[in-house]
C-alpha cells in the first residue's frame, strides 16, 4: 500500500467529496496528526526508492514463472 487510512494518511472514496472534505477539515484542524502522518511517511519513503521497487517487481514475475512452469 502506498497510504494506509489513518496511519499515515487519508484515503476516501471516489468521487466521496463529502468524506474527503470531513478528512481534510481534520487534518487542517489537528496539527499534531499532521505531523504523525509526516513522520509515519518519511519512516516508509525507503520502501519506495526505484532498486527496491525494482526488486519487488522482479521477485513477483519470477514467482509468476515459476507457478506457471510448476502448472
Amino acid at each position: 500500500y502506498l497510504i494506509k487510512d489513518g496511519v499515515d494518511g487519508f484515503l476516501s472514496g471516489i468521487n466521496d467529496t463529502a468524506e474527503f472534505a470531513k478528512k481534510l477539515e481534520i487534518l487542517m484542524s489537528d496539527e499534531k496528526l499532521r505531523l504523525e502522518f509526516c513522520q509515519k511517511a518519511r519512516e516508509r519513503k525507503s520502501e519506495f526508492e526505484p532498486d527496491k521497487i525494482s526488486q519487488k517487481w522482479k521477485n513477483l514475475i519470477q514467482k509468476v514463472m515459476n507457478k506457471d512452469i510448476k502448472d
